[in-house]
C-alpha cells in the first residue's frame, strides 16, 4: 500500500487514488476520442463528453458513497470515498443526454465510448489498490496483500474476528485492528484484470456487431458479471437483507436489463 506516490515542494503530497483515477481518465478519454474520429465523429465532442463524465462520475460516486456509508458523517461526501455504480449512474446518464441533445447518433457513439470506459476502470483500480480501498477478504493464496495504514493499524474485513487481532476501533465501513497484517484478496487489482480483459472482447465485438448499441450493451453485461463475481471476495461492505452485497445487487439488476435489451435489439434485427 502507498497512498501517496512522492511529494512536491511547495505543493504537498501526491495521492495514488487520485493520481491513477486522472490517468484512468485520460487513458479513457484518448481511446474515445480515437475511436469517434475512426467513426466518423469529430472529436471535439470528446472534451465536453470527458467533461461530463468527469463531473457526472465523481459526483455520482460521492452521492451514492454517502448514502451507502451513511454512518461516516459529513466526511463520507467530503472525503476521497466514492461507490463505482454512483459514478456509472450519473456519469453515463449526462453523456447520454448531451448526445441526444447535441442530435448525435446516441447508439453508434455508446459503441465507440463502450471500451474506454473499460480502460478507465482499468487504471483507475490500481489507485483502489495503491490507496488500500476496496479490499477483499482473507487470502490464503500466495498473492494475498495487506494493507497498513499510516497509523500501523490495518483494514480488516467486515465481521472478521482473528486470534491474536486487537479491534481497536470502528471507523465508517471498516474495521481498524493493529498486528499482524493479515493478507487479504487484492479485488482492486481482479477488477483491473477484468476490465482490461473485458476491453479486449469490446474490441473483439465491435468488429462482429449486429446493431448499433451492441457493444455497449456487451460491456453492462461483462462488466456487471465481472463485478458480481469479484464481489465474492471482496469483504469491505456490509451484506443487504437478501445476502448480497450493494454491489452484487447493482450487478444483478444491469446485467438483467443489458441482456432483456440485447436480446430483444438482436429478435429485432433478424431478416
Amino acid at each position: 500500500m502507498k497512498d501517496i506516490l512522492f511529494t512536491l515542494p511547495g505543493f504537498g503530497p501526491v495521492k495514488a487514488w487520485g493520481t491513477f483515477l486522472y490517468l484512468g481518465f485520460c487513458l479513457s478519454m484518448w481511446v474515445g476520442a480515437r475511436r469517434m474520429k475512426q467513426g466518423g465523429i469529430t472529436g471535439r465532442h470528446m472534451l465536453y463528453i470527458g467533461t461530463i463524465a468527469l463531473v457526472g462520475g465523481i459526483l455520482g460516486g460521492k452521492i451514492l458513497y454517502a448514502v451507502q456509508y451513511r454512518s461516516a458523517g459529513p466526511g463520507g461526501f467530503a472525503g476521497q470515498g466514492m461507490v463505482s455504480f454512483g459514478g456509472w449512474a450519473l456519469g453515463i446518464g449526462g453523456v447520454l443526454l448531451y448526445l441526444k441533445l447535441r442530435g448525435l447518433p446516441v447508439l453508434r457513439v455508446s459503441d465507440m465510448l463502450a471500451p474506454s470506459l473499460a480502460v478507465g476502470e482499468a487504471v483507475g483500480r490500481i489507485g483502489c489498490f495503491l490507496n488500500g480501498c476496496c479490499y477483499g477478504d482473507i487470502c490464503t493464496m500466495p498473492w494475498g496483500a495487506s494493507f497498513p495504514q499510516e497509523t500501523g493499524s490495518v483494514a480488516v474485513p467486515f465481521n472478521q474476528f482473528f486470534d491474536g487481532l486487537d479491534l481497536a476501533s470502528q471507523t465508517g465501513h471498516q474495521i481498524i485492528a493493529t498486528y499482524p497484517y493479515p493478507a487479504l484478496h487484492p479485488t482492486q487489482l481482479y477488477s483491473t484484470l477484468a476490465a482490461a480483459i473485458v476491453f479486449l472482447a469490446l474490441l473483439w465485438w465491435s468488429k462482429r456487431k449486429r446493431f448499433d448499441g451492441e457493444v455497449a450493451l456487451a460491456f453492462g453485461l461483462l462488466y456487471s458479471a465481472s463485478r458480481f463475481i469479484i464481489e465474492l471476495w471482496r469483504n469491505d461492505t456490509p451484506a443487504l437483507q437478501t445476502g448480497l452485497s450493494m454491489g452484487q445487487t447493482f450487478s444483478a439488476l444491469l446485467f438483467a436489463c443489458c441482456l432483456g435489451v440485447l436480446v430483444y435489439f438482436h429478435c429485432r434485427s433478424k431478416p
